[in-house]
């Protein structure tokens, strides 16, 4: 871990504007200019893929780095990082995935490195310059990407050259061992099978490839595993054609269930066509080591190998071969098991038996994870083993009697670390907390950065003891700093400086933890219709004054947050039957009766019928009071447990929010941060410079003086900066909370031949001392305004003390059979009374009971062509007019966009899958769909093209674009807008997306 700047970022802090600063803005003063960025650094060796040695002598290692990227190092002949390869000797690039590496390299007589790349359903050829820059006469940008999968995910295991410079890629699509040919410029070369792609016969060989290689006469070989500890080998004409003079159907397949466990790591084929194997064999307690398979060029097992056509070469791996002039065979191998001591070299007779085996003892070197052998003059050889973890390696050089030099041992560079996500902040005794969470490929990462107030660093600290697959799934800080995170189910322990302390024993589902102001953590959870807490000293060990608490809540029981109030009481929130639960406690673990009569809140309503949903977060606030992050809105319960009807949020979602010392609460919205006064009204005057936010994970703190503290993503750093609070706080306002149509409630209202009054019930949120109005306006949609309705604009007052007021619409007398209509009614805020969004709107649907008349066709009038009456002044009855034309009937293809309904998507092989049900009046339609990062973003994360079948459910398959592949790859879901096309006729659906 480390605090890094840069010198873009120097500079700007040196020209940054002196303009006078409003509440909202970045602090220019913090960090530089204005941002602070925590980098995770110690102990990310990354991981090795393969390894490759130049001609002259240069080493090249490719695979994976902490941030899942792909990674290609290359060093001297001496071993340190090559300064003429990418400036410092190390080239990394994305294939847009969490889990990118390089598998396969080979390098070209002019230096240029080809490298086997894959992510998550996402595989390539990359083609560095002898520079290290991606080779823009490949492909356009050095990249060329797999088409992408038809039904199971592609992968790029293996790369290999032929001699006139063609590029051969060994992997598996569509679950079948797969040869590809790529033309030096990077297409797919078309007289190789079909479209430059062969296949293997289907039902032999699924399982990963290992290795590719052309024979001397063109012909093109594939190895690998096969499944059930076996492996196999293909082999296909030059021209892709399966090469039917080899095994059966171009494939050789070994007898299954020889062996326990089955390794395969080299292919080599030899001058007369024969073809030898290689990797690490078991079975039992017999054998557990190298083994070299040789195969005749017919594809049968050569009984003249070792009898059988196996060898078991001294070893613990056979990673590499070569084939002697003499016949005999070179295994090079460093072994994957604890104890192997550096690159190992056997050597075979022609026959299969042991002839010399030697073995280089390299200081500091464990265990390898790929090898590769040069030939050097007079029969000695140099073999080159990666490290199993790290990209460094291990070298030595063997002469035809074995004896070694010239060893060398290159530790493993220090990689980017993982890419980390902001999980909470905290502020306090002087200083400002940063914590990250986040996984390479193998483990997950706690972290931690420690600043001054104005941004200066003062250090970091990171813990990699935590196993794959564990998360983050909780954490808070006491008064002191000292952290406790819930991880791995259990409780784990920091100092203030970020180095692990204690951990408790597992515990049965902990989902939430808080420490209290002595360090001691209370920690709740869940155990099938009950929450419980227990409270873990500073050792982690359990606290038996406070026990273990049940609190029966109801079924579904789960825990969002809880928080340690100022007199040390306990505030749990979470859920049961699908509604908001708040549980209080005191201080010793029983439940407070003063909370909602027995400690248990859960009659918590939004409107009659309508409950809060379980709650997310929460935070403390001044007078007991707690706010609750859930839905539909947010909600502040009072210190007894009731809601707060003082605060209605102008915002329905907060993600991450914070409180400042004037009781604004400081919230993540989209991609910025706005805020809310105590009232929950938004703030329009804060942040009009809007800053941006990246990642999925963002964290907020509240700062003394009302600034607060922002982490959020900057490509895998923590960034941290400081927003300037301030400001005053505008008077509260009525809330109208409820208003006709509200929750889909559908308004209608039947016109007959005299005219009808349709009341509007609104309703405040609280009542209010004074008398209040807010201004309400009846506008066309379909129906005419004057001749189906009597205009209205209008201010409607609600008496003081009162929550709700009823005013008429009045619908005009009618003779004339036609189709429903629908006109808009919309409540707008005033300075007395706030609408929730600024302003509400419903349709009302009039139906007709003039049932058997002849519907007037002629084209309707211009509704808007009825003058507004005076907007404060009811507008008296209007007398009915000349007879009516009807609108025309609803659009088909707009009725069956409306009838769509898309369900919750979940991120599956780089694409959004659901069946579309049937549609007869879509069908035969072609349905164009973006999904999109927001209505006015042109940003489109996916999108598809499909034709509606006449019968039957039809398959819908959104292909996600490179954009939507970095949005959509962290852990949290996101609500997305679905644009739905047909001609000219479009709808949007909002669409809940999980990565």
């Amino acid at each position: 871990m480390r605090w890094i700047a840069t010198a873009a970022a120097a500079l700007a802090a040196m020209t940054s504007s002196a303009a006078a600063a409003a509440p909202g803005d970045l602090d220019r003063t913090f960090g530089v200019d204005g941002t602070a960025l925590l980098r995770s650094w110690e102990g990310h060796p990354g991981r090795s893929g393969a390894v490759a040695v130049h001609d002259d002598g240069r080493v090249v290692v490719t695979g994976q780095s902490g941030r899942g990227d792909v990674v290609v190092a290359r060093y001297t002949t001496s071993g340190e990082l090559d300064a003429s390869f990418s400036d410092d000797g190390l080239t990394t690039l994305t294939l847009g995935t969490p889990r990118d590496t390089g598998r396969g390299i080979a390098i070209a007589p002019d230096g240029r490195i080809l490298v086997a790349a894959s992510g998550e359903c996402v595989s390539a050829v990359v083609r560095l310059t002898a520079s290290g820059a991606p080779d823009s006469t490949f492909d356009g940008d050095g990249v060329w990407t797999l088409p992408a999968p038809r039904s199971a995910c592609p992968s790029a295991d293996a790369v290999a050259l032929q001699a006139d410079g063609r590029i051969l890629v060994g992997g598996t699509d569509d679950r079948r061992w797969t040869a590809l040919r790529l033309t030096p410029a990077g297409a797919p070369d078309p007289s190789f099978g079909s479209g430059g792609k062969a296949f293997a016969r289907p039902a032999a060989l699924s399982a990963g490839i290992a290795a590719i290689a052309e024979a001397p006469d063109g012909r093109v070989l594939m190895a690998g595993n096969a499944g059930d500890s076996n492996f196999g080998v293909a082999r296909f004409l030059a021209t892709g054609a399966r090469d039917d003079a080899f095994g059966t159907d171009g494939t050789f397949v070994h007898p299954p269930n020889t062996f326990d466990v089955m390794d395969l790591e080299a292919l080599v084929v030899g001058a007369n066509g024969s073809v030898l194997v290689g990797g690490r064999a078991g079975r039992g307690e017999e054998i557990d080591g190298s083994v070299v398979v040789k195969l005749t060029p017919a594809g049968a097992l050569d009984p003249t190998f070792s009898d059988d056509g196996v060898a078991f070469p001294p070893g613990t791996m056979a990673s590499a071969l070569a084939v002697l002039g003499d016949g005999r065979v070179l295994v090079a191998g460093g072994g994957r098991t604890p104890g192997s001591r550096g690159p190992t070299l056997a050597r075979l007779t022609p026959g299969g038996a042991a002839d010399g085996a030697f073995v280089s003892e390299v200081a500091g070197f464990a265990a390898a994870e790929h090898v590769a052998m040069r030939p050097l003059a007079g029969g000695a050889t140099r073999i080159v083993a990666s490290h199993r973890e790290g990209l460094g390696y291990a070298a030595a050089t063997f002469a035809a009697d074995g004896a070694r030099s010239d060893a060398v041992h290159r530790a493993d560079p220090q990689l980017p670390g993982v890419r980390l996500g902001a999980r909470w902040l905290w502020a306090g005794a002087g200083r400002l907390n940063v914590y990250g969470w986040g996984w390479d490929p193998y483990d997950g990462w706690l972290a931690s950065g420690r600043l001054t107030p104005a941004g200066t660093p003062i250090g970091t600290s990171s813990d990699r003891a935590v196993p794959n697959g564990w998360s983050v799934l909780a954490a808070s800080a006491g008064g002191d700093g000292r952290t406790a995170v819930v991880t791995g189910g259990r409780i784990v322990f920091y100092s203030a400086d970020g180095a692990r302390v204690a951990s408790t024993a597992p515990l049965p589902d902990p989902q939430a933890v808080a420490v209290q102001a002595d360090g001691k953590a209370v920690v709740t959870g869940t155990a099938g219709d009950q929450l419980w807490a227990r409270r873990f000293d500073v050792n982690g060990e359990p606290d038996n004054g406070f026990g273990t608490r049940l609190v029966t809540v109801g079924t579904g029981a789960m825990v969002g947050d809880m928080l340690i109030q100022a007199d040390g009481r306990i505030v749990i929130v979470g859920g049961a039957a699908g509604r908001l639960i708040s549980v209080r406690l005191l201080a010793d673990g029983t439940l407070d009766d003063g909370y909602a009569g027995d400690g248990i809140a859960g009659e918590l309503l939004w409107d009659a019928g309508v409950p809060f949903k379980p709650g997310a977060r929460a935070v403390a606030l001044p007078g007991g009071r707690v706010l609750v992050a859930t839905n539909p809105r947010p909600v502040v319960l009072t210190a007894d447990g009731a809601v707060d009807w003082s605060f209605v949020s102008d915002l329905r979602e907060l993600p991450a929010f914070a409180v400042d010392p004037e009781g604004r609460i400081l919230a993540e919205s989209g991609d910025t941060v706005r805020r809310l006064n105590p009232d929950g009204s938004l703030d329009a005057l804060y942040g009009a410079a809007r800053l941006t936010l990246e990642g999925d994970d963002r964290a907020l703190a509240a700062l003394p003086g009302g600034d607060l503290a922002v982490a959020d993503a900057a490509d895998g750093d923590i960034r941290l900066r400081r927003v300037l609070g301030g400001g005053t706080v505008p008077p509260a306002r009525a809330v109208l909370k409820r208003f006709p149509g509200d929750d889909d409630e559908l308004v209608e209202i039947t016109e007959g031949d005299a005219v009808k009054e349709l009341p509007l019930r609104f309703t405040l949120a609280k009542a209010w001392p004074t008398v209040v109005a807010f201004r309400v306006v009846a506008a066309s949609s379909s129906a005419s305004a004057g001749s189906d309705f009597q205009p209205l604009d209008t201010l409607v007052t609600v008496p003081a003390g009162q929550t709700s007021v009823t005013a008429a619409l009045r619908i005009t007398a009618d003779t004339v059979a036609e189709r429903p209509e629908s006109l808009e009614i919309t409540a707008h805020s005033t300075d007395q009374v706030r609408v929730l969004g600024g302003s509400a709107t419903t349709f009302v649907r009039i139906s007709d009971d003039d049932e058997g008349k002849v519907v007037d066709e002629t084209p309707s009038p211009d509704a808007a062509a009825t003058p507004a009456p005076d907007p404060v002044t009811p507008a008296s009855p209007v007398a009915p007019g000349p007879p009516k034309t009807p609108v025309a009937g609803p659009d088909p293809v707009a009725a069956g966009l409306n009838a769509l309904r898309v369900p919750a998507l979940k991120v599956r092989q780089g694409s959004l899958r659901w069946s579309l049900s049937a549609q007869p009046a879509l069908a035969g339609s072609t349905v164009r769909m973006e999904l999109r990062r927001s209505l006015s973003s042109g940003t489109v994360y996916a999108r598809a093209t499909i034709k509606v079948k006449a019968r039957g459910a039809t398959p819908v398959r959104l292909a996600l674009t490179p954009a939507g592949k970095k949005a959509l790859r962290g852990r949290k879901a996101k609500r997305l807008p679905l644009v739905l096309t047909v001609g000219t006729t479009r709808r949007t659906v909002t669409v809940r997306v999980t990565p």
